[in-house]
């Protein structure tokens, strides 16, 4: 005998249908590489990351123990050094860290939220337009990066970060939520700088900036007023208005009781 459903409960079943259709259902682009280089180091990232089928493995006595891969790894100092020895730094010309980790900010063990990880990064051919990125391993590594740990998510493009005025790539890992902000190599001191921070500290080197007569810091860096831009190191900024370089765990203070600090040679 035919059971009647309610035509509500049949909605409801074909669209929970559909959800776990569209769920293990992906959808397969072919990605053409020019160059043996591009194509080596992303060979290279589906074999660090992916494992071999369960089948295919060597028995264990042979190998003794099989090391996991590190960019899965739940560690937060495993994944970033791994993340920027084997992956950032070759695909790079600079990759310096930034952020709450390089100003000591120390995450609270009772919280939920994953801790948030930026690099400031300068790609190898990275002059600031999306051209010199087309084609470059960087770019090729983010995506695949992307799809594997990532499970595809959305398409991988640049996030403007309003408050900064800078470009970054943003990523959710196991660890933490990362950010790769973009920094041409004659902009990076001041990129570096800007995505340091702390707000107020920028604030304070702003104000200062427009009492002296240069324009406020900008991502392209500082304009003095003898019409010269300061961009390429963060102690040259620093320098042009006045200061000695603070380091990035004194920032936190305000900027009075940093300089004091940092002429004393208290650096860390």
């Amino acid at each position: 005998m035919k059971q009647n459903i309610p035509y509500h409960q049949k909605q409801y079943r074909n669209l929970q249908q559909n959800k776990t259709e569209m769920k293990y259902t992906t959808n397969k682009t072919k990605t053409t590489y020019t160059r043996l280089n591009d194509r080596a180091d992303l060979d290279g990232l589906l074999d660090y990351i992916l494992s071999a089928p369960a089948d295919h493995l060597p028995a264990a006595e042979e190998t003794r123990a099989q090391e996991t891969p590190k960019l899965l790894s739940p560690n937060l100092n495993i994944f970033c050094n791994n993340l920027k020895s084997q992956y950032l730094e070759p695909l790079c010309e600079r990759v310096e860290l930034s952020g709450d980790l390089r100003v000591g900010r120390v995450f609270r063990s009772d919280s939920f939220r994953l801790p948030l990880v930026d690099y400031v990064v300068t790609p190898h051919g990275y002059d600031g337009t999306d051209a010199s990125l087309q084609d470059s391993p960087f770019l090729g590594f983010l995506r695949c990066y992307q799809l594997i740990c990532c499970d595809g998510g959305v398409p991988l493009r640049r996030r403007f970060a309003s408050g900064l005025g800078l470009y970054c790539y943003s990523f959710l890992t196991v660890s933490c939520r990362l950010r790769l902000w973009l920094a041409p190599r004659e902009c990076f001191g001041a990129v570096w700088l800007l995505t340091t921070g702390p707000r107020a500290h920028l604030s304070e080197l702003s104000l200062r900036a427009r009492r002296l007569g240069h324009a406020p810091l900008m991502p392209a860096g500082l304009y003095t007023s003898a019409h010269q831009w300061i961009c390429a190191a963060e102690a040259d900024i620093y320098h042009a208005l006045g200061l000695e370089w603070i380091p990035p765990r004194k920032r936190l203070d305000p900027l009075f009781r940093a300089l004091k600090e940092a002429s004393h040679g208290d650096r860390c």
